[in-house]
């Protein structure tokens, strides 16, 4: 489709030296008005000649994401008081701004949220220019080496450079999950480059959607998935939001609030009040609704009302355990934003299931010669905590089998690729959930 653009670009080049030619002509007094209704004519003939030259280029498959196009905004001619009308493109609405370009005027921090608690994800350098897909408040979304993330706009200047011909992003929150496999993008095309391929029934967090100018009806959701940020198109996700209206028809967007787990042993409700699920005490909740005295919250697979009193949330970055799963989860705020495969304890000396805290952090600790934690250490629960295990081959952690009769005493296994990841965030004090 870029060929397309420079096609139609050069065209509208030829288009406006034709324009100024006639203009001098006009300005020699060669029938003013006569001229302008001219132009007005041909102009709008030669428009829809290169429109037809640019379908008739595109092949049956290109004809799927024709909507991805580039168009060209013309700034308008005058002519003593008239002016030419320019190509009209939609505006997007509510406080995302259409694309455009910003330079950094310091080394600036990528973030995931538009917020300076969020995940950190990188860093753009002083002096770098750069695409902004929307701006948010006082933060800018922007797309650098391929990557979008969240700049704070203070350490940017606008550069008043309209490079996003094809595209604009309005704010749109939901939640959603995959239907199948698919790509998830750094733009709103099946041109763009993946950033990876999603499995069938991930959970998505949308935080925009895109507008395209030339098909408004092709939908491609901006979300975040761990700690990226991305596009993926909507026809292959299930709205949680839509499922929920039916319940309630007051809920307009739909975002997690606030990450957290059960207190105790609870009873979940329906919006009628009756009892849809018992769950256990430190099972994992995500908050979607402040209702009062409740909460409409997702635990698992279950969605539904729980009392306030019964939830405690996390804030800042915490590690999710989950034994079930043989998994780790790394968290900030609301986002998860790393995952790991793990191996938790043995069935005769399992770990424990409960809410703690990081009460000692080493560099390495040693258990003989042969066993020794190279990378971390983080004590959590009296004696256990989170360490790498060299001598654990690779293709074991996550099995549950394997752990049954192989795991360790109550501790945390990590690979060695977690461990390094890991080691920079896990710090004492940082808060730890074990749930089954």
């Amino acid at each position: 489709m870029r060929k397309n653009y420079r096609k139609y670009k050069y065209k509208n080049i030829k288009l406006r030296r034709r324009l100024l030619s006639l203009l001098l002509a006009a300005s020699l007094g060669i029938g003013g008005i006569a001229l302008v209704k001219h132009l007005k004519h041909n102009s709008k003939s030669i428009d829809s000649s290169l429109e037809d030259e640019m379908v008739d280029e595109i092949d049956e498959t290109s004809l799927e994401i024709l909507g991805f196009g580039d168009e060209v905004v013309e700034e308008p001619i005058e002519y003593g008081e008239q002016a030419f009308e320019t190509i009209s493109v939609p505006q997007p609405v509510n406080n995302f701004n259409k694309g455009d370009s910003v330079i950094t005027t310091s080394s600036v921090n990528m973030r995931l949220n538009a917020d300076k608690g969020s995940f950190r994800i990188g860093e753009v350098p002083s002096n770098v220019t750069v695409d902004r897909i929307a701006k948010v408040g006082n933060w800018d979304l922007i797309r650098y080496n391929n990557q979008l993330a969240f700049v704070c706009s203070d350490y940017t200047a606008e550069t008043y450079d309209y490079n996003n011909e094809y595209y604009t992003v309005e704010e749109y929150n939901d939640i959603v999950r995959t239907t199948s496999k698919l790509y998830f993008r750094v733009g709103p095309s099946k041109n763009e480059k993946d950033i990876c391929l999603l499995g069938k029934n991930e959970e998505l967090v949308v935080i925009g959607k895109a507008t395209i100018f030339n098909d408004q009806d092709d939908i491609w959701y901006l979300v975040k998935y761990k700690d990226k940020i991305g596009f993926v198109c909507a026809d292959y996700t299930r709205s949680l939001k839509d499922t929920l209206l039916s319940q309630d028809p007051n809920i307009s967007d739909l975002k997690i609030l606030n990450v957290g787990y059960l207190k105790s042993d609870s009873n979940i409700y329906n919006y009628q009040g009756n009892v849809i699920d018992r769950v256990e005490a430190y099972q994992a909740v995500k908050v979607l609704e402040d209702k009062g005295n409740e909460y409409l919250v997702e635990i698992g697979n279950t969605i539904g009302l729980v009392s306030k009193d019964n939830v405690k949330t996390y804030s800042g970055v915490f590690v999710m355990v989950d034994l079930s799963d043989q998994k780790v989860y790394l968290y900030c705020n609301t986002d998860m934003v790393f995952e790991s495969a793990c191996t938790t304890g043995s069935d005769k000396t399992p770990t424990d299931v409960g809410a703690f805290s990081v009460y000692e952090r080493t560099n390495q600790r040693y258990f003989s010669e042969e066993a020794q934690a190279r990378y971390m250490w983080a004590n959590f629960d009296h004696g256990n905590g989170f360490h790498d295990a060299p001598w654990e081959p690779e293709s074991k952690f996550g099995s549950n089998s394997y752990r049954k009769r192989n795991g360790s005493k109550g501790c945390v296994r990590l690979p060695d690729e977690a461990a390094l990841f890991l080691k920079d965030y896990i710090k004492k004090d940082t808060k730890v959930l074990v749930k089954k």
